[in-house]
Formats: C-alpha cells, sequence, structure tokens
C-alpha cells in the first residue's frame, strides 16, 4: 500500500536526549535533511535503522556544547500604522 506524501512527512522525526550531569547529547533522526546537516557538522552516524533493505533512520551522539537551539522572530514585514495608534504610540 502506498502512503500519501502528508503521511511519509508525519512520520519524519528528530528527538534529541541530554542529562543536565552528562555531557552527551543523543540524537535520532528519520529526516534526510537532518542527517545531511549533522554529516556536514562532522558527525557520522553510531547506527543506522533498516526498513525493507533502506535507511529510515540515524543515531548521532555529540557533545553537549555543540548542541545550539532557540526560537527566532517570525518576519512579518512592516507594521501597519494603525497598530501603533492603538498602543498609544
Amino acid at each position: 500500500m502506498s502512503r500519501t506524501r502528508a503521511e511519509r512527512l508525519s512520520q519524519i522525526e528528530t528527538t534529541l536526549r541530554w542529562d543536565g550531569h552528562k555531557d552527551m547529547v543523543w540524537c535520532y533522526t528519520a529526516s534526510r535533511a537532518v542527517r545531511r546537516k549533522l554529516e556536514r557538522a562532522g558527525l557520522m552516524p553510531l547506527r543506522r535503522t533498516l526498513s525493507k533493505g533502506r535507511e529510515t533512520g540515524w543515531f548521532f551522539q555529540f557533545p553537549y556544547p555543540y548542541l545550539r537551539w532557540g526560537a527566532r522572530m517570525r518576519k512579518s514585514g512592516p507594521t501597519p500604522r494603525a497598530v501603533g495608534r492603538r498602543r498609544g504610540v
């Protein structure tokens, strides 16, 4: 049975695990794009999962200081003039 594109995309995940007392981060990803980014950063997968002879997941381990994450503000364009008047600016 063939899966739809939405079903395939919904099954792509990346999981990061780390302990505050340890120095290592464990990463599992089923995303080929994330795998490529990690490999370009110089990391090699410790283990691979196979399904029907194809690689479907990769496990990585790296030092905690290498982990960077955060949330960025979304660019929404110029602020409308009416917004400033409502706030009393």
